[in-house]
Protein backbone atom coordinates (compact mmCIF):
# COMPACT_ATOMS: atom_id res chain seq x y z
CA UNK A 1 0.00 0.00 0.00
CA UNK A 2 1.48 3.51 -1.14
CA UNK A 3 -1.14 5.62 0.51
CA UNK A 4 0.25 7.22 4.03
CA UNK A 5 -1.81 6.67 6.98
CA UNK A 6 -2.54 9.38 9.73
CA UNK A 7 -2.49 7.72 13.13
CA UNK A 8 -5.36 9.85 15.43
CA UNK A 9 -5.93 10.18 19.00
CA UNK A 10 -9.17 11.70 20.52
CA UNK A 11 -9.13 13.78 16.74
CA UNK A 12 -5.57 15.04 16.97
CA UNK A 13 -2.92 13.15 14.62
CA UNK A 14 -0.28 11.63 16.83
CA UNK A 15 1.97 9.82 13.81
CA UNK A 16 2.29 9.45 10.29
CA UNK A 17 3.46 6.30 8.55
CA UNK A 18 3.49 3.98 5.05
CA UNK A 19 5.08 1.18 6.56
CA UNK A 20 2.08 -2.03 6.89
CA UNK A 21 3.55 -5.06 8.01
CA UNK A 22 1.90 -8.85 9.17
CA UNK A 23 -1.82 -7.29 7.82
CA UNK A 24 -4.31 -10.19 8.22
CA UNK A 25 -8.59 -10.02 9.00
CA UNK A 26 -8.03 -9.17 12.60
CA UNK A 27 -5.55 -6.37 12.54
CA UNK A 28 -2.30 -5.01 11.05
CA UNK A 29 1.67 -3.92 12.21
CA UNK A 30 2.01 -0.02 11.95
CA UNK A 31 5.85 1.18 11.41
CA UNK A 32 5.59 3.88 13.83
CA UNK A 33 8.84 5.68 15.90
CA UNK A 34 6.45 6.45 18.84
CA UNK A 35 4.27 4.31 19.74
CA UNK A 36 0.68 4.89 22.18
CA UNK A 37 0.61 2.70 24.93
CA UNK A 38 -1.55 -1.23 24.76
CA UNK A 39 -4.82 -0.59 25.34
CA UNK A 40 -5.53 3.43 23.41
CA UNK A 41 -7.91 3.63 20.87
CA UNK A 42 -6.85 5.28 17.85
CA UNK A 43 -8.41 5.94 14.38
CA UNK A 44 -6.39 4.90 11.15
CA UNK A 45 -7.26 7.37 8.39
CA UNK A 46 -6.43 6.01 5.14
CA UNK A 47 -4.99 9.19 2.85
CA UNK A 48 -5.01 12.67 3.38
CA UNK A 49 -8.10 13.69 0.94
CA UNK A 50 -11.61 14.53 2.23
CA UNK A 51 -13.79 11.63 2.45
CA UNK A 52 -10.43 9.48 3.37
CA UNK A 53 -11.83 6.18 5.04
CA UNK A 54 -11.41 6.17 8.79
CA UNK A 55 -10.91 2.52 10.52
CA UNK A 56 -11.39 2.80 14.32
CA UNK A 57 -9.37 0.28 16.23
CA UNK A 58 -7.35 -0.57 19.41
CA UNK A 59 -3.32 -0.61 20.37
CA UNK A 60 -2.89 -4.66 20.99
CA UNK A 61 0.73 -4.53 21.60
CA UNK A 62 3.48 -2.35 21.11
CA UNK A 63 7.34 -2.72 19.56
CA UNK A 64 9.95 0.20 20.86
CA UNK A 65 13.12 0.04 19.19
CA UNK A 66 15.77 2.57 17.42
CA UNK A 67 15.07 1.11 13.84
CA UNK A 68 12.19 2.05 12.22
CA UNK A 69 11.83 -1.75 10.51
CA UNK A 70 11.48 -2.77 14.35
CA UNK A 71 9.68 -0.18 15.85
CA UNK A 72 6.06 -0.01 15.64
CA UNK A 73 2.18 -1.11 17.09
CA UNK A 74 0.08 -3.26 16.17
CA UNK A 75 -3.73 -2.14 15.65
CA UNK A 76 -6.45 -4.39 15.72
CA UNK A 77 -9.54 -3.62 13.40
CA UNK A 78 -12.28 -3.11 15.92
CA UNK A 79 -14.76 -3.85 12.40
CA UNK A 80 -12.64 -6.98 11.20
CA UNK A 81 -14.34 -6.43 7.35
CA UNK A 82 -11.98 -2.87 7.21
CA UNK A 83 -8.94 -4.87 6.67
CA UNK A 84 -9.30 -5.20 2.81
CA UNK A 85 -9.02 -1.47 2.79
CA UNK A 86 -5.14 -1.83 3.57
CA UNK A 87 -4.63 -4.51 0.96
CA UNK A 88 -5.10 -8.26 0.88
CA UNK A 89 -5.14 -9.56 4.29
CA UNK A 90 -4.42 -13.17 4.99
CA UNK A 91 -6.57 -15.26 7.57
CA UNK A 92 -5.60 -14.85 10.86
CA UNK A 93 -4.90 -17.86 13.20
CA UNK A 94 -7.08 -18.59 15.60
CA UNK A 95 -6.95 -17.11 18.94
CA UNK A 96 -6.15 -19.09 21.66
CA UNK A 97 -8.17 -18.51 24.89
CA UNK A 98 -6.92 -18.41 27.84
CA UNK A 99 -6.72 -21.95 30.10
CA UNK A 100 -8.63 -21.13 33.48
CA UNK A 101 -7.03 -21.80 36.17
CA UNK A 102 -8.14 -25.79 37.84
CA UNK A 103 -10.86 -25.53 40.56
CA UNK A 104 -9.57 -25.92 44.13
CA UNK A 105 -11.43 -26.38 46.40
CA UNK A 106 -10.44 -24.47 50.40
CA UNK A 107 -9.44 -25.81 52.89
CA UNK A 108 -11.46 -27.28 55.46
CA UNK A 109 -11.86 -25.30 58.37
CA UNK A 110 -11.19 -27.86 61.47
CA UNK A 111 -12.30 -25.96 64.52
CA UNK A 112 -10.05 -26.86 67.84
CA UNK A 113 -12.81 -27.54 70.57
CA UNK A 114 -10.30 -27.94 72.88
CA UNK A 115 -8.72 -24.74 72.44
CA UNK A 116 -11.88 -22.24 72.10
CA UNK A 117 -13.18 -24.21 75.64
CA UNK A 118 -12.73 -21.94 78.58
CA UNK A 119 -10.03 -22.80 80.78
CA UNK A 120 -12.62 -24.43 83.35
CA UNK A 121 -13.99 -26.48 80.73
CA UNK A 122 -10.32 -27.65 80.17
CA UNK A 123 -9.47 -28.85 83.62
CA UNK A 124 -12.83 -30.42 84.06
CA UNK A 125 -12.21 -32.65 80.90
CA UNK A 126 -8.47 -33.23 82.25
CA UNK A 127 -8.97 -35.77 84.68
CA UNK A 128 -11.37 -37.76 81.28
CA UNK A 129 -8.13 -37.80 79.23
CA UNK A 130 -6.04 -38.94 82.37
CA UNK A 131 -8.63 -42.29 83.22
CA UNK A 132 -8.15 -42.89 79.27
CA UNK A 133 -4.29 -42.83 79.54
CA UNK A 134 -4.13 -45.49 82.35
CA UNK A 135 -1.40 -47.56 80.89
CA UNK A 136 -2.93 -50.58 83.16
CA UNK A 137 -6.70 -50.28 81.08
CA UNK A 138 -8.55 -49.87 84.38
CA UNK A 139 -10.77 -47.08 85.19
CA UNK A 140 -9.21 -44.64 87.42
CA UNK A 141 -11.66 -42.55 89.63
CA UNK A 142 -10.66 -39.04 90.92
CA UNK A 143 -12.67 -37.70 93.60
CA UNK A 144 -12.52 -33.90 93.63
CA UNK A 145 -11.40 -33.22 97.35
CA UNK A 146 -12.36 -30.12 97.40
CA UNK A 147 -15.64 -29.91 98.58
CA UNK A 148 -14.61 -32.22 101.67
CA UNK A 149 -12.52 -29.65 102.10
CA UNK A 150 -15.43 -27.01 102.28
CA UNK A 151 -17.26 -28.44 104.49
CA UNK A 152 -14.95 -29.33 106.76
CA UNK A 153 -13.37 -25.54 106.90
CA UNK A 154 -16.84 -24.63 107.41
CA UNK A 155 -17.29 -27.13 110.63
CA UNK A 156 -14.58 -25.65 112.07
CA UNK A 157 -15.66 -22.03 111.77
CA UNK A 158 -18.80 -22.86 113.23
CA UNK A 159 -16.80 -25.04 116.24
CA UNK A 160 -14.59 -21.87 116.89
CA UNK A 161 -17.39 -19.63 116.68
CA UNK A 162 -18.93 -21.80 119.80
CA UNK A 163 -16.42 -21.40 121.94
CA UNK A 164 -15.91 -17.88 122.11
CA UNK A 165 -19.00 -17.21 124.07
CA UNK A 166 -18.39 -19.94 126.77
CA UNK A 167 -14.81 -18.49 127.15
CA UNK A 168 -16.62 -14.76 127.23
CA UNK A 169 -19.31 -15.98 129.70
CA UNK A 170 -16.97 -17.86 132.13
CA UNK A 171 -14.42 -14.83 131.62
CA UNK A 172 -17.39 -12.54 132.84
CA UNK A 173 -18.24 -14.94 135.82
CA UNK A 174 -14.72 -14.50 136.99
CA UNK A 175 -14.88 -11.09 136.74
CA UNK A 176 -18.58 -10.90 138.30
CA UNK A 177 -17.04 -12.61 141.34
CA UNK A 178 -13.80 -10.87 141.89
CA UNK A 179 -16.20 -7.77 141.51
CA UNK A 180 -18.50 -8.72 144.50
CA UNK A 181 -15.98 -9.16 146.92
CA UNK A 182 -14.62 -5.47 146.04
CA UNK A 183 -18.30 -3.96 146.37
CA UNK A 184 -19.84 -5.92 149.02
CA UNK A 185 -20.75 -3.66 152.52
CA UNK A 186 -19.08 -5.20 155.47
CA UNK A 187 -21.34 -6.14 159.11
CA UNK A 188 -21.53 -2.72 161.36
CA UNK A 189 -19.75 -2.87 164.51
CA UNK A 190 -21.86 -3.15 167.73
CA UNK A 191 -19.55 -1.28 169.57
CA UNK A 192 -19.29 1.61 167.26
CA UNK A 193 -22.97 2.56 168.35
CA UNK A 194 -23.87 4.55 171.30
CA UNK A 195 -27.08 3.97 173.67
CA UNK A 196 -28.47 0.68 174.59
CA UNK A 197 -26.17 -1.39 172.05
CA UNK A 198 -23.10 0.10 173.99
CA UNK A 199 -24.24 -1.31 177.50
CA UNK A 200 -25.68 -4.22 176.73
CA UNK A 201 -22.08 -4.88 175.08
CA UNK A 202 -20.70 -3.93 178.91
CA UNK A 203 -22.81 -5.73 180.15
CA UNK A 204 -22.33 -9.04 178.44
CA UNK A 205 -18.26 -8.20 178.78
CA UNK A 206 -19.08 -8.37 182.39
CA UNK A 207 -20.46 -11.55 182.58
Amino acid sequence: MDKMIEVRYAGVVVGRTAIIRELDTRGLFLGITEPLPVGTAVVLRIGDKAGAEEVPGRVELVSEAQELSHAGMRVRFADPRAAVLFGTPVEAPPETEPVPEPYRAADPVVHNAEAAASPSVRDQAAPEAAIGASPTGHRRIVVDASADNARAAAAAASASAGEAPDAAESEGDLSGAVGGDKDRIPAPDPSAFGGEGGKKGRRNRRR
